[in-house]
């Protein structure tokens, strides 16, 4: 094998080829090679810094960070316990109000014990210098409670103190056998429906505000307006003040008042109550209690001429035509009149 190498024409052999590549490759490998290594570390150096930079600013934020660390937890710790204070007063705080709500529960309690009796004082402070009876319904109209009277005509969603009142007016009117009624208040007209059913014969006139007017609104009448009594009940849509009872002069055999509450109101209404009433006839006032004073202070009026019925455990007055109260003989009642006594007697006795 020829170990000679051609070069530039010459033939070399291959000790002289290693031995040019040792004098000239090598210095230019070693300048190419330390070159790439300096420029790389040169890189490496820039890099480094970059690097120790962004550490040194890592470091800064991280002392930064710490230092906002340490005040958000100060100031959380400062939260912490002013909530913890916080919540000590507010649980005081509840075990006031529950305290205070109890006491004024025991006070309410008292108040609602009392209060039929501070309503008693009321009503007879205002009707001090009236001329008043007071007498059981049985003991003005002769066996009364023999009457059977629908339960349906009490409004129980009115939340009256007394649901009885409406059944005493409309046990009145059959009882009088009322042919002829006029009622001062229709508000839905539950008392209306059953006052229409005192006879087979009887008409109702009610009288009350128009319903864009009256606080019952589209409903007023509700209930007899699509009744099997709606053609006995003639319904006007008026203030009371401005009706004209010469129309009816003379001719209602009970006429019911249940209307506009004020002192005027009353009086107007009582008024054309006396004008329309037939001789003999029989008026009766609803809400005649301390919750109404106007009421309570007309009928003290209206009393010093006409002596008034008080319908004992109701809220109703009455007045009879040719009936003087004060010397009405009351009738008898069949009730022993000591039951309660025996009633205490026996409780005592267990």
């Amino acid at each position: 094998m020829d170990e000679s190498i051609r070069i530039g024409g010459n033939a070399a052999s291959s000790n002289e080829v290693v031995t040019l590549s040792r004098r000239v490759l090598r210095p230019l490998l070693r300048w190419t090679v330390r070159g790439r290594l300096s420029e790389w570390a040169r890189v490496i150096r820039a890099d480094a810094k970059q690097i120790l930079s962004q550490v040194k600013a890592i470091r800064v934020a991280g002392k930064n960070a710490h230092r906002r660390l340490q005040k958000v937890s100060k100031t959380v710790e400062h939260q912490g316990e002013t909530l913890r204070a916080f919540r000590r007063e507010m649980t005081e705080f509840e075990s006031t109000v529950t305290r205070n709500l109890r006491s004024m529960e025991r006070h309410m309690s008292v108040v609602r014990k009392l209060g039929p009796y501070l309503m008693a004082i009321e009503e007879e402070q205002l009707l001090q210098g009236g001329r008043f009876r007071d007498l059981y319904l049985s003991e003005i109209w002769k066996d009364i409670e023999k009457l059977e009277v629908s339960i349906g005509c009490i409004n129980d969603a009115s939340q009256h103190t007394n649901h009885i009142n409406l059944l005493y007016v409309v046990a009145v009117a059959k009882h009088l056998r009322a042919k002829q009624i006029f009622e001062f208040g229709t508000w839905l007209g539950k008392t209306t429906y059953h006052l229409a059913g005192a006879t087979d014969e009887t008409h109702v006139v009610t009288l009350d505000l128009p319903p864009d007017q009256a606080a019952s609104g589209a409903h007023q009448g509700h209930f007899f307006k699509t009744s099997d009594r709606s053609s006995r009940i003639t319904a006007l849509e008026l203030d009371a003040r401005d009706f004209d009872a010469s129309g009816y002069e003379g001719v209602m055999d009970f006429v019911f008042i249940d209307g506009d509450h004020s002192y005027e109101g009353v009086k107007s209404d009582t008024e054309n109550a006396l004008r329309m009433l037939k001789p003999g006839g029989t008026v009766i006032w609803d809400d005649c209690d301390g919750k109404n004073p106007d009421v309570l202070r007309y009928l003290r009026d209206f009393s010093r001429e006409r002596a008034v019925f008080l319908i004992r455990n109701t809220c109703l007055a009455a007045y009879r035509d040719g009936v003087d109260a004060l010397t009405f003989e009351p009738i008898h009642r069949d009730f022993p009149q000591d039951w309660k006594a025996g009633a205490r007697e026996r409780e005592r006795s267990r």
